[in-house]
């Protein structure tokens, strides 16, 4: 038979709890009621140690390499948001019910606006160089098609719970190596290409981007050349949009989700297309989390190098929550 599972959130008496969900079976396998139980994975983690002990269960069960290094990971405030870019970000009209594009504007234009003034500050790239300011410009907050990621867990989950501490959060784990596959099985553009590699990619996208060619339709992930100590702090790695302008999970299915086995087997598959892993995180558990990254040295002031990351570090240190005050006020 089909399996397809959702493993749904769930509260427990102590709030501050983490809950893995969206964790689906792959469409394509056959399962006994049996095996069924042995796969569902429903835990509920309250600690740092225990968000670390989900990563290294993926790891183990879906890794590539013997250090793990496959992985990249996105954390989101906010649980409704998705992996979609923003220049592709949509935004609904309450009054008419409609929904359009944030910016209008065409891409090129935003990117040509971009370099023409920007130029003045960074005279090393050329022009005509586009990729590398398209880089730029999603590092200093222009929409591209760009979409940050980060090769460290615990610098996601610090993205993830720094803001809206009273909303749901949640963490994207994507299998960089089982992505790929998934690319090479289902892209025309790769299957007409007998020999490949990630440069000769990013370059026709940007040509694409130029000539409005929509031969590549899916992202692809690369690590870009760090430009300075902040990309460095932050490990970060991009996914570059193709032509489908649609969130990462739109565009994959069920059997592209990973799903952990709670017996620690590994489950070989060729090829291998799960790629795809969602934590989410409850709102009121994010403060507890954020003091216990800041205690492993996930701060501001190590994730912003200079003086701005100290700056907004020194006042988050000094900033009491209302909780903080509560807690001072009754238990001092």
């Amino acid at each position: 038979m089909t399996a397809s599972l959702i493993i749904f959130n769930q509260f427990y008496e102590n709030s501050r709890k983490l809950t893995i969900c969206s964790v689906y079976f792959s469409e394509e396998a056959q399962f006994s009621i049996k095996r069924i139980q042995k796969m569902i994975y429903k835990e509920i983690i309250g600690t740092l140690q225990e968000f670390i002990k989900i990563i290294d269960e993926l790891k183990a069960q879906f890794s590539h390499s013997k250090m793990g290094m496959d992985f990249s990971y996105r954390g989101l405030c906010d649980s409704t948001y998705k992996l979609i870019p923003n220049i592709y970000r949509k935004t609904t009209n309450e009054f008419t019910n409609t929904t359009n594009r944030i910016f209008l504007t065409s891409e090129n234009e935003i990117l040509s606006h971009f370099i023409k003034e920007a130029s003045c500050y960074i005279s090393r790239i050329d022009k005509d160089n586009y990729l590398s300011w398209l880089e730029y410009a999603q590092h200093f907050g222009a929409p591209t098609r760009l979409l940050d990621f980060t090769s460290n867990p615990l610098v996601a989950l610090y993205f993830c719970c720094k803001e809206n501490q009273e909303t749901d959060g949640v963490i994207w784990v994507l299998n960089e190596k089982n992505y790929q596959q998934f690319l090479n099985h289902k892209s025309e553009y790769l299957k007409a290409k007998k020999h490949y590699n990630k440069k000769q990619i990013l370059e026709d996208i940007i040509q694409n981007l130029k000539t409005y060619d929509p031969c590549i339709e899916y992202p692809c992930s690369y690590i870009p050349y760090y430009i300075d100590q902040r990309m460095i702090a932050q490990g970060s790695r991009f996914l570059i949009w193709g032509s489908n302008s649609k969130p990462l999970e739109s565009i994959v299915q069920p059997c592209n989700y990973m799903e952990i086995n709670k017996n620690g087997m590994r489950i070989e598959c060729s090829p291998d297309v799960r790629f795809l892993f969602k934590i989410t995180i409850l709102g009121n558990c994010k403060r507890e989390i954020i003091k216990q990254l800041d205690t492993c040295g996930i701060n501001e002031k190590n994730l912003f190098p200079g003086i701005d990351g100290v700056g907004r570090y020194i006042t988050a240190y000094y900033k009491m929550s209302y909780d903080d005050i509560v807690d001072a006020f009754f238990y001092k």
